[in-house]
This record gives structure tokens, sequence and C-alpha cells, in this order.
């Protein structure tokens, strides 16, 4: 019986190694899996090599693109009433994009570490999808470093194309008053209009027409903190507001009026543009509850950015 169960016992490892260890003595020997273990082996290092120069290629732009973002916060943060901060769309767009590109890339290193990982515990793996994948990522990439690099190079120039401008409102309106009835245009005006067509013969516009340029108009007003009177019931009519509004929201309503005439004037020179136009009334916020007459807070900030509306043909 003992001799039995030793035969049975020893059967059963012979039966084991035969159909564990002779099937992997098989396929260690077949020539065909070898081979094409070590071709599998050879495109995965060749994705990996693809994979690393993509990775470093997205750290440079996301480099360059950092600098841009800064360069555009300290112009901003220089000007807080430039037409250019709110139209500034590059960096958002190259943000954008990078950050579906490094989300792509990662994507693609998981599912490369994952078929590495098979290929080492023996199995036979499909490299084909993955290198049709980082064969397209990698032309997309190779797009996105172009387009980087060009408007890098380009990126601070955008600032030429931006004229600010500061006038007095004493010089286009009278006490209280939001129309302009003034003959001529003061020469604040004219000047700055003269420079925005100055730029308009800049190289960047050469080819387009008057129609396919874009002229982005802001224009901010302010008001010291006297009280307003006379003009109190004008100005209330022309906001929709109660004739008893607290001064504070006559104000506002006075500086956005004045903001509103001056920007209609800077439009009429440009009839042909593309004109986009924002006005804001900022009141008397730079008077800080200080109800003296204050010449000098009575202000408007211009600013015009001139552009390309569409692509020329």
């Amino acid at each position: 019986m003992k001799r039995l169960k030793i035969t049975y016992v020893s059967l059963s490892i012979l039966g084991l190694f035969v159909l564990f260890g002779c099937k992997t003595t098989k396929l260690a020997n077949n020539k065909s899996f070898l081979n094409a273990h070590r071709l599998q082996k050879k495109e995965l290092d060749k994705i990996a090599r693809t994979n690393q120069g993509m990775g470093q290629r997205l750290a440079l732009t996301h480099r360059q693109v950092t600098l841009m973002e800064q360069e555009a916060l300290d112009y901003i943060n220089g000007h807080p009433n430039s037409v250019w901060a709110s139209f500034d769309t590059i960096t958002r767009q190259l943000r954008t994009r990078y950050q579906r590109l490094a989300d792509a890339y990662d994507s693609l290193k998981q599912q490369h570490q994952k078929l590495s990982k098979q290929l080492n515990q023996g199995f036979v793996v499909n490299t084909r999808g993955l290198e049709e994948r980082v064969s397209k990522m990698d032309q997309t990439v190779d797009a996105y470093v172009a387009q980087v690099k060009k408007n890098y190079t380009t990126y601070l120039k955008q600032e030429k194309f931006t004229q600010e401008a500061t006038f007095s409102t004493d010089a286009f309106f009278v006490s209280g008053a939001f129309q302009i009835t003034r003959k001529r245009d003061p020469d604040v005006l004219r000047e700055l209009v003269a420079k925005m067509r100055k730029l308009r013969k800049d190289a960047r516009f050469e080819g387009y027409k008057d129609e396919d340029i874009s002229l982005i108009i802001k224009v901010t007003g302010y008001t010291d903190g006297s009280p307003i009177r006379a003009s109190r019931l004008r100005i209330a009519q022309a906001c929709n507001m109660p004739a008893n509004s607290p001064q504070k929201d006559l104000n506002q309503c006075l500086s956005k009026l004045r903001a509103q005439a001056i920007c209609q004037i800077i439009a009429k020179y440009f009839t042909n543009y593309n004109v986009i136009r924002t006005v804001v009334g900022k009141g008397s916020v730079l008077a800080r509850g200080n109800t003296a007459n204050n010449p000098k807070l009575r202000k408007v900030d211009v600013s015009l950015f001139i552009t390309v509306n569409k692509t020329k043909r």
C-alpha cells in the first residue's frame, strides 16, 4: 500500500514537471518565440526613446508658455485697464493645448509600462496600436512646439499693437455733462488715432483689407467725488436710475456715459474696421470718499488694440 502511495506521488510530481517544465523548455527553445520576443523588446525600446524625446520637448514648451504667461501678467499689472489683457487668448490657448498633450503623453507612458511588464513576464504583446499612437502623438507635439516657438518669438511684440492713453475729461466735457459739444477733437485724441493708423501700416497687416482688421477699444471712465447737482436728473434718466440715486451711483453713471461718448468719437475714425467696444464706468473709486473738486481724478483710460480678425487667403 505504501509503495502504491509513493508511486502515485512520484507520478503526480512527474506529471507536473512534464506539464509545466517541458512547456517552459519548449517555449524557451522555440526560435520563433524568441525572435518575436526580441523584436517586441526592440519596438518597445524605440517607443521609449520617442516618448523621452516628446517629454523633453513638452517640458521646453511648458517653460516657454509659463514665461509668456508671466510676461502677460506683468503687463496687465502695469496696465490694469488694458484691452490687451482682455483679448489676450494666445497664452490661454497654448496652456489648454499643452495640458491636453501632457495628459495624452502620460497615457502613452502608462501603456508602454504595462506592455513592458507583460513582455518581461514572458507574454507575447501587441505593440502595433501603441506604435501608431506614439507616431501620431509625436507629429502633434512637433506641430505644438512649432506653434509655441512662433508665438514665443513674437509674443512681446503684441504690445506694440496696443496703445494706452489717459485723457482728462475736462478736455471733452463741461462740468456735469456727458455729451461732447466741442467742435474739434482734442489734440491728445487725434495723436492717439494717428498712432493706431501708423500701426495699421505694419508689415503684419500687409495684404489685409480694413474689413479684415479688428480694432478693439476699451475706455474706462472715472470721476472725482464732488456732488452732482445741476445735471442730476439728466444723468439719472440716461442711466434709467431714480433721480434721488446716491451720489456714488450718479458718479458711476456719469463716468460710464463719458467713456461711451469718447469711445464713439474714437470709433468714427475707423469706420471700415471691425470695431469691438468695451466701456467701463468706475465712478469715484479713486476719490476714496473725498468730495473735493479734483480735476486729476476726472479722467478716462483709453486702450486700443489692433489685430487681424480672419486668416488671409
